[in-house]
């Protein structure tokens, strides 16, 4: 019954296809012959199908487990009700499990084979392709932020390109400078006013890092603040001699302190400081 049986499995069935039971044309009986029947074998082949493993993602630095479930059967038909429910995944170089692997797609690198299955399901009854999946590799996410600065009024500031803090690199790589500005200056001047500047637009901005490896990383950069301190004015009174009895001679005063060549006037200083004697 192997003829009927969507269940027999591939191979070839000897004997499998009698005869008997001749009949003819043109006055044929086979009362009138000696009959030999020879039996013919029955050949199931296997049936085509594809399974294609899918592609895979996996962020730079993170080792991928590849399971048994990631395919797809992308030609072909069951038969019956069977079904492959699981392959084994290999990653053909070992990307799947590298942490030090550079962000790119890799093609082919996820392999499927060996296909197993429910309701019956068995490999050698199928004449199974394999296809291979790529494994792309995404950049890790890389926070860089400017350190806050402060100096005071006078006294000019040098960013440099060291001033930073980082979080997200690894495997030994490495960042060597960023530029650093604040009001699109490498140097805060001595003449920047006194004051806080903070925000993505008046604080300190990092951009543009240099080092290794770091075409791997998807860079967030994040301002910080500068805080320019006021300058110390010093008033000082002036040391005073009279005559016993005598009233007090006018009391003066010297002002210290001064920078970027500013005097009283130039500072916006106006009014005198009030001097008293105790």
């Amino acid at each position: 019954g192997y003829a009927a049986s969507t269940t027999r499995a591939v191979g070839t069935n000897a004997s499998e296809v009698v005869a008997t039971s001749a009949t003819g044309t043109d006055g044929f009986l086979a009362s009138n012959y000696d009959i030999t029947y020879v039996s013919g074998s029955l050949s199931i082949t296997a049936r085509p199908i594809t399974l294609t493993a899918d592609n895979r993602t996996k962020v730079y630095g993170d080792g991928l487990t590849l399971g048994a479930s990631a395919f797809t059967k992308t030609s072909g038909t069951y038969a019956n009700s069977e079904v492959a429910t699981a392959v084994t995944l290999t990653s053909a170089n070992g990307y799947a499990a590298s942490t030090t692997r550079a962000v790119g797609t890799n093609a082919n690198e996820v392999v499927a084979t060996s296909a197993t299955g429910t309701d019956g399901f068995l490999a050698s009854n199928y004449d199974i392709t394999y296809v291979s999946g790529s494994l792309s590799v995404t950049q890790k996410t890389l926070t860089i932020t400017a350190d806050a600065r402060s100096t005071t009024y006078g006294t000019a500031l040098v960013l440099g390109t060291s001033n930073f803090t980082q979080i997200g690199l690894i495997n030994n790589d490495s960042i060597t400078g960023v530029t650093l500005v604040q009001g699109g200056n490498s140097t805060v001047p001595a003449t920047q006013a006194a004051g806080t500047y903070s925000g993505s637009t008046d604080g300190i901005l990092a951009s543009a890092a240099q080092g290794t490896g770091l075409s791997n990383y998807a860079i967030t950069y994040a301002p910080n603040t500068l805080t320019i301190n006021k300058a110390t004015l010093t008033v000082t009174a002036d040391n005073q001699t009279r005559v016993y009895g005598d009233s007090n001679p006018t009391l003066t005063y010297g002002i210290t302190g001064y920078v970027n060549s500013e005097n009283a006037t130039l500072a916006g200083i106006t009014g005198t400081p009030s001097i008293t004697t105790t």
